[in-house]
This record gives structure tokens, sequence and C-alpha cells, in this order.
């Protein structure tokens, strides 16, 4: 807003220093004349006049700053509200991508409760296979045994 005050004062200067100068033109006509009073009501005249159209160039500018500002809001808000669908679009995608991963985690976590499981099975099946195996090589060694003594009987 001070920009637009100092434009306003330096554009009053600039019109009322011409609007002097016609005054003081008048001021000098008017002497030369002789009718001074005249020229100091035309010299009135033309400050008035000059104010007026000062204050409305500065009413003008003013009005013109609110419309550029108005504008770059209007712009800025668009952006803003842009850049927040871009994020909700990606925070879509993320809670997606979230939600695959933790289904890709659980089924890997099954899939490994199961191979746990088939190696413990596995594990179980080796020891009785092993058991049955030294079973087998007991029964085979008392059976040598036994043929062993019959063969010596006879």
């Amino acid at each position: 807003m001070t920009e637009f005050d100092a434009i306003s004062v330096l554009l009053g200067a600039v019109v009322g220093a011409g609007f002097g100068g016609g005054v003081a033109w008048m001021v000098l006509r008017a002497g030369a004349i002789g009718t001074q009073r005249e020229a100091t009501r035309a010299a009135t005249a033309l400050l008035e006049k000059a104010e007026i159209e000062a204050k409305a160039k500065a009413k003008d500018l003013e009005l013109e700053a609110e419309r550029k500002i108005a504008k770059r809001r209007e712009s800025l808000d668009a952006d803003a509200e842009r850049q927040q669908q871009e994020l909700r679009e990606i925070e879509g995608r993320l809670d997606r991508r979230s939600e695959k991963l933790d289904a890709r985690s659980e089924k890997i976590a099954k899939q490994e409760e199961q191979a746990e499981a088939l190696v413990s099975q596995r594990a179980s099946a080796l020891e009785e296979v092993q058991s049955q195996r030294d079973q087998l090589v007991e029964t085979r060694n008392e059976f040598r045994a036994r043929l062993e003594g019959v063969s010596g009987l006879t």
C-alpha cells in the first residue's frame, strides 16, 4: 500500500508542479493585464482542478493495484489447490502401495510358517526313518546271531 501512496504523492507533486507553472503563467499574465483578482481565481480553480485530478488518478492507481492483487491471489489459490490435489493423489498411491506391501508381508509370513511346519514334519519323518533303520539293523543283527547259533548247532 505504501508504494501506491508514494506514487500518488509523486504524481500529485508532478501534476501540482505542472499546474503551478500554469498558475504562475496565469498570474504573470493577469499582472500584465492588471487583473490580479482574476488571476487568483484562475489559479485557485486550476489548483482545485489539479487536486481533483490527482485524487482521481491516485484512486485509479489504487483500484488497479487492488485488481492486480486480487488476480495474483486467485492465481496463488489455484496453484495451492493444484498442489494439494497432487499431494492427495500421491498420498493415495502411497496408501495403495502400503496396502500391497502389507498383503505381501502377510503372504510371506504365512509361507514362512508353512515352510517351518514342513521342515519340522520332514525332520520328524527323518527321525522316524532313522529310528526304523536302527530297529532294522538291530533286528538284522539279532537274526544273524540266531542264524549263527543255528548254523553252529548242525
